[in-house]
């Protein structure tokens, strides 16, 4: 893998972003508040050392973003739109991104 890793448009639009674009929109829509922290996970079925590693991870940092791993990596059985879903209900992050590579 070359470059920034890609990730899928977080809200359904066409394209793809780079880490760093991603980066750009959140520090513009917090108005450059604090560090952005980034955890990515399969999140196949999330638990409650889940939502410790999101809730550690929003605290340190001025916006949280979490990535949801591609289908196809190791131990993922559920969708990633699922995944997604699931972890995005959370909602106690700025952003959750599908990334596009197992």
């Amino acid at each position: 893998m070359t470059g920034a890793p890609s990730l899928r448009q977080p809200s359904g639009q066409d394209g793809e972003l780079t880490m760093q674009r991603t980066a750009d929109q959140i520090r513009r829509r917090l108005g450059g508040k604090g560090p952005i922290v980034f955890v990515s996970g399969n999140f196949n079925i999330l638990h409650a050392g889940h939502l410790r590693l999101l809730s550690f991870a929003a605290e340190v940092g001025g916006a949280l973003v979490v990535g949801v791993n591609a289908d196809g990596t190791t131990g993922v059985t559920m969708p990633q739109a699922e995944r997604l879903a699931g972890t995005r209900a959370i909602g106690a992050f700025a952003e959750a991104v599908a990334l596009t590579e197992p």
